[in-house]
């Protein structure tokens, strides 16, 4: 059996399983991407709508709305 010496042809197989390999690793990266800008979207809309439940409160307090927020 030949020595893998970077002689793809030795282990054809090897080449594409790293090339998979790597190929999953960049589409993880790009995928997690995503999803945590969306995660943030998410998390900003809820501290939003947290501040507006505030606000409201405060307003019913008496405070102005700019004091309130």
């Amino acid at each position: 059996m030949a020595a893998d010496d970077g002689d793809h042809h030795a282990f054809p197989h090897a080449s594409r399983r790293g090339a998979m390999k790597r190929l999953r690793r960049a589409w993880a990266r790009l995928l997690g991407t995503f999803l945590n800008t969306r995660r943030e979207g998410e998390l900003a809309e809820e501290i939003e709508t947290h501040v507006q439940l505030q606000t409201e409160d405060n307003v019913r307090l008496g405070l102005s709305p700019q004091e309130a927020r």
